[in-house]
């Protein structure tokens, strides 16, 4: 949707305006490609790219290690609660201790791990409260969101389009932490549609502290190509300014997640 429509997408029809965002989402988004998922069928995290490790190149060694850790934990490798050392990165994977510390402060930034004092850092756990508020917290300012669709400034849309487009190339790709951070960046940007920051930084909060039990989630459920399209559907919405049908898709998406959180507790 280009900005100069914004102020005449109320008089549209609901069908028509929601079909047209929803395209638009997916054009942006490379016609929704054909990716398996966030978990390559190979058992690696970063899909294509699962070869050697590039000494050379710190950032994508580091990058392609914590995508095998993430992996692991997900499939179960790694128990939820296990310390994650330096030490036991560098003998692992061979890598540097340069790369063994990036790799753990990429973990503990995108709360994979947690630190204590005085103690290594180690995997998260969750429990079944820690989960229902996260998602119930999420669906008062994602619900909000959805309202103010119709009122979202240019720039927040094109935030938006960026952010789909992302997040469907990451699946594509296979990339598992790439894929997380934009799942979040995705979920954070949607909410940045109701001009309030505060709002937009609790979101963003939000999702970094839910990042393993979704991912959790997403690796049992094995059904990506349903999420991604959920995702395309909902910012389609957003993007044709159809409150109603946005709030809808919102309370429906959040409430298969929390389903499926339940499960898994």
């Amino acid at each position: 949707m280009n900005d100069t429509g914004l102020g005449q997408r109320r008089l549209e029809p609901l069908g028509s305006a929601a079909d047209r965002g929803a395209r638009a989402a997916g054009s942006s988004a490379g016609a929704l490609g054909s990716g398996d998922g966030v978990l390559g069928a190979d058992g690696g995290a970063l899909g294509s790219r699962q070869g050697t490790l590039t000494s050379n190149e710190g950032t994508l060694a580091s990058n392609e290690v914590a995508g095998r850790i993430v992996y692991a934990i997900l499939a179960g490798r790694i128990a939820l609660g296990s310390p994650i050392t330096e030490r036991w990165i560098l003998e692992q994977y061979g890598v540097s201790r340069t790369t063994a510390r990036e790799v753990l402060q990429r973990l503990v930034t995108e709360r994979y791990l947690e630190r204590r004092p005085y103690r290594s850092a180690s995997v998260r756990t969750f429990d079944e409260k820690e989960m229902r508020d996260s998602l119930d917290a999420r669906l008062l300012i994602e619900c909000e969101a959805a309202r103010s669709c119709d009122r979202a400034s240019p720039e927040s849309i094109r935030r938006l389009q960026h952010a789909i487009t992302s997040y469907c190339a990451a699946l594509d790709e296979n990339d598992t932490v790439r894929a997380t951070t934009a799942h979040r960046e995705l979920h954070t940007a949607i909410v940045a549609l109701t001009g309030n920051s505060a709002l937009t930084r609790i979101e963003n909060e939000l999702m970094l502290d839910s990042s393993l039990f979704i991912d959790v989630i997403n690796a049992k459920r094995a059904d990506s190509e349903k999420m991604r399209m959920e995702h395309v559907r909902l910012v389609g919405a957003l993007l044709a300014g159809e409150t109603e049908l946005a709030e809808r898709l919102v309370r429906g998406h959040l409430s298969m997640v929390t389903l499926a959180a339940e499960e898994l507790g």
